[in-house]
């Protein structure tokens, strides 16, 4: 009789949990929306960002893109992040307009950053360049993915592109990281580090140095050689202005 009791417990168990599991299912296909937001809640990243990209598949905006790839950049989930690292970085489809929707984007996530730090400029080296996160985030998952020749040609890409002195973008510390730049790479990037310095004039910079400082301070150290003094020299700035 008590086995019999157990039994039918354990079964009854099995069937609420796997009607739980359906209806949950079910839940999560009609309102994702909330999903997601219970994933947020639960600091359960990757769960977020699965339903999230059925938000962003109901809705294909580059926001939603945006909040599918942030999720899975916290999960480091790195296919994922190829993914949606190519729907928001390079998508196509959104063709003129997409520029000022990244700009705007990446703009509201850094004003959230800059309130974050509260006037702490290493915490707004971590919260106030979201640009940088999303570029070596999406470089380090397609390094990840294997083939050298996607990563980079992004990065060349990058690279290539006038200095911007408010959103220095590391994503070449991806390949360093890994262990996987070549003397090519070190070259192009020296390059773009001596373009940006160049255009960077701290004592006339009329907007917050912390970023420009820091990315030359990290690049000059570690291209090393002649360029030892460079690297001095701006340790000593973001010391002072720390």
């Amino acid at each position: 009789m008590q086995q019999l009791i157990i039994r039918t417990s354990a079964w009854t168990l099995f069937f609420a949990f796997t009607i739980f599991s359906y209806g949950l299912a079910v839940f999560g296909l009609i309102f994702p929306g909330v999903m997601a937001g219970l994933g947020d809640s639960l600091g359960a990243a990757n769960m977020a960002g699965m339903y999230y990209e059925r938000v962003y598949n109901a809705r294909k905006t580059p926001e939603n893109a945006y909040t599918v790839l942030e999720r899975y950049i916290t999960a480091q989930n790195h296919k994922k992040v190829v993914e949606y690292g190519a729907k928001f970085l390079e998508p196509r489809e959104y063709e003129g307009v997409y520029q000022d929707n990244y700009k705007d984007i990446i703009e509201t996530v850094n004003k959230e950053g800059y309130k974050a730090a509260a006037g702490d400029r290493i915490n707004l080296l971590k919260w106030g360049n979201e640009d940088n996160r999303v570029k070596s985030a999406y470089m380090v998952a397609l390094l990840n993915a294997g083939p050298m020749g996607p990563a980079r040609f992004r990065l060349y890409g990058w690279l290539a592109e006038s200095p911007d002195l408010e959103q220095p973008n590391h994503a070449f510390f991806a390949f360093v990281i890994a262990g996987k730049e070549t003397a090519e790479d070190v070259t192009i990037f020296g390059n773009y580090v001596d373009n940006f310095d160049g255009a960077f004039d701290f004592a006339s910079f009329d907007g917050e140095p912390i970023f420009a400082v820091d990315f030359l301070w990290t690049a000059y150290s570690y291209l090393q050689g002649p360029n030892s003094g460079k690297a001095l020299h701006y340790a000593e700035l973001f010391y002072d202005l720390i």
